[in-house]
């Protein structure tokens, strides 16, 4: 266990993270995002499509718009496709690349919101439960599974995750001061009521489930509302407007009511109603999901819960539970789910894991709640470490004696009891960590390897083998992931095999890309056309978008 002197070096205020535990967090968060994020590829199919809008945005100027070729992409705001293409941009100035097709920049704001995200968690369960609890709280974040993900990925749920928890810093800095105390200092309330607005131009309304949640929560409690006046909301409300309003007014403006339509009609309300992406799931899959979405940190949110129950009367705690709870529900209701909806609520559940762990061990022995939580925890554990094992064999790359020993590292997890029982919170928290992180190490080394699994990158890598001419048009058949758009030239089209023949037999110089339910009909149409394309390479795997194996086959016109 670290001793007394260790713990001051690193946490020196007893209710303030400082600058030390925060950068141990910002560094350590780092170390464990970066596994693999320069070298997996483009993961199918929502990552391209964001970065592929973004790339047609750095091709054609038009920074207002949003288009996946020809189509126009509205279901989210703008602001993340602004901070990828910032993103790329400042890599070309320093690399001094015009490449558009590296996935890693896009990536970028991802991986720094991620890390804001760990230390404002830190944070947070420093001013809340005391300075290590915070730090412990972050370390939760920072090894679990969908965080881990999110960091990775050309998406938008890490930067929402900051700019909520931003949010969430200010709010708690004004409920835990007496009502009367004095506004809290402009450059406070400008961070949270800037986070807002951005958050409202990153994923839209969502940001305001967990605001007015944890509102309607403390109102619930009985906490009031009348240290909101702390923020200035008046003036707040009209900041966060002014960020997110003028690109709003704009693209309405230009798609002539199209943005609205599909991002609220289509995409929102189809969530609630229509479950067209995940199929009708009913309530309850997130409360199952946190198993593995918030794994290794889930086991101690899970053992916390009768401590959680017993000590709800706390304000601080009570600010965590107003956090969660009615945010939940509402993500309960709709017919699609998705693991990641929840990933705003992880970080108050690490703090209250972690305040548990530090305060409340003695409430663990609830005997038959303990055998449960152990039992299902170590369940997920093991089929995590069998994953990390027999991923290679199954993707059909072959054993791995690596993948073995990470596998065992994340068994390693299992142990944690003995500290638990022994009441060695800095040992648990290590535990969990250790095979947290191994996992990541896992992800990090297996999952750029699977080769058979990323069918783009293979046609792509195929397609630019190809010498006949300098910028060749691009045609496919039967694979249309988002990830090839990406990965070849916007410019490319699908369409069938026939279709795809007649395109060849037109151009002075293509490529072809036929999936091998479609080459019959392109090569009988090919010979009737007097074509004889020539084969460049076959390619078999598995389509990551949608877990099914196809071979697929790149063609150019000699």
């Amino acid at each position: 266990m670290i001793g007394a002197a260790k713990w001051e070096w690193l946490l020196p205020h007893s209710n303030r993270l400082g600058t030390r535990a925060g950068v141990a967090l910002a560094v350590f968060a780092l170390a464990v995002f970066l596994q693999g994020f320069f070298t997996i590829p483009p993961i199918d199919r929502d990552e391209p499509r964001f970065a592929q809008s973004t790339r047609q945005m750095l091709e054609t100027g038009d920074y207002i718009d949003i288009r996946f070729q020809d189509s126009a992409r509205y279901k989210k705001p703008v602001g993340i496709y602004w901070l990828q293409a910032a993103s790329v941009k400042t890599w070309q100035y320093f690399s001094g690349s015009t490449e558009t097709r590296v996935i890693w920049p896009y990536r970028l704001p991802s991986l720094i919101s991620a890390i804001v995200s760990v230390v404002l968690t830190g944070a947070i369960g420093a001013m809340l439960f005391g300075a290590r609890a915070g730090l412990f709280a972050g370390i939760l974040l920072a090894i679990a599974l969908v965080m881990n993900f999110e960091a990775r990925v050309a998406k938008t749920d890490a930067t929402l995750l900051a700019c909520v928890l931003a949010v969430q810093f200010v709010l708690a800095k004004a409920f835990l001061g007496d009502p009367d105390d004095p506004p809290l200092p402009m450059f406070e309330r400008l961070l949270g009521w800037s986070a807002l607005g951005l958050g409202l131009l990153v994923k839209g309304p969502v940001i305001l489930i967990f605001v007015f949640g944890t509102l309607l929560g403390l109102v619930v409690f009985k906490e009031g509302l009348s240290w909101v006046r702390k923020l200035r909301p008046y003036s707040g409300a009209g900041i966060a407007l002014l960020i997110a309003l003028p690109w709003i007014g704009l693209i309405t403006l230009r798609s002539q009511g199209a943005f609205l339509n599909e991002s609220v009609a289509q995409d929102l309300l189809s969530k609630i109603f229509d479950g067209a992406t995940t199929g009708n799931i009913p309530p309850g899959f997130h409360l199952t999901a946190f198993w593995l979405g918030f794994w290794p940190g889930s086991l101690l949110v899970m053992l916390a819960l009768p401590w959680i129950w017993a000590n709800r009367a706390d304000r601080n705690i009570r600010f965590c539970i107003a956090w969660v709870v009615p945010a939940w529900i509402v993500f309960e209701i709709p017919l699609t789910k998705l693991l990641h909806y929840t990933l705003p609520l992880f970080p108050p559940l690490a703090m209250l894991a972690s305040a548990w762990l530090l305060d409340g061990a003695k409430l663990l022995w609830h005997r038959y709640w303990r055998l449960f939580v152990l039992g299902v925890w170590s369940t997920v554990s093991v089929v995590l470490a069998l994953v990390v094992t027999g991923l290679p064999v199954i993707a059909q790359e072959g054993f791995s004696f690596a993948a073995l020993v990470l596998g065992l590292a994340v068994a390693s997890g299992l142990t944690v009891h003995r500290d638990l029982d022994r009441q060695r919170p800095a040992r648990v928290v290590a535990s969990l960590a250790f095979a947290g992180v191994a996992f990541q190490l896992a992800v990090g080394y297996i999952v750029p390897n699977l080769s058979r699994v990323f069918l783009s990158p293979r046609i792509a890598a195929a397609a630019q083998s190809f010498t006949g001419c300098a910028d060749p048009q691009y045609v496919g058949a039967g694979f249309d992931e988002p990830s090839l758009v990406f990965l070849t030239e916007t410019r490319i089209r699908f369409t069938d095999g026939a279709t795809a023949a007649r395109t060849m037999a037109q151009a002075d110089c293509i490529i072809a890309i036929i999936r091998n339910r479609n080459e019959q009909d392109f090569l009988d149409t090919s010979a009737q056309l007097g074509v004889a394309p020539r084969m460049i390479q076959r390619i078999d795997g598995l389509n990551i978008g949608n877990t099914r194996r196809m071979q697929v086959t790149v063609y150019a016109k000699p």
